[in-house]
């Protein structure tokens, strides 16, 4: 993938040498899409916090406070393990 940008922007540059007006145009409608791409990333993550904030809300309600707070120290203590395992087996053994 790293070799596709360079030809990506070679073949911009070439296109900019022969028309940039189209080039400018070009590039206008690629940054307003990725701006609109964006904006709809971000709505979905702020949808997806305030589902997960409603769970967490609910939780505390249904189960109770504590058996919530357990559940989440639970949820870290295994999500730490799982990154400690994996940054362990990143980690070159020769140093």
């Amino acid at each position: 993938m790293n070799w596709l940008i360079p030809s990506l922007f070679e073949r911009y540059l070439a296109f900019f040498d022969a028309s940039p007006a189209w080039a400018v145009l070009a590039a206008i409608v690629v940054i307003f899409a990725l701006l609109m791409l964006m904006r709809v990333a971000i709505k979905l993550f702020l949808l997806l916090l305030a589902i997960v904030a409603l769970v967490l809300v609910a939780s505390y309600f249904i189960n109770g406070e504590d058996q919530t707070n357990d559940a989440i120290r639970q949820g870290a203590g295994q999500s730490s393990e799982m990154i400690n395992k994996h940054l362990d087996k990143a980690e070159p053994k020769g140093g």
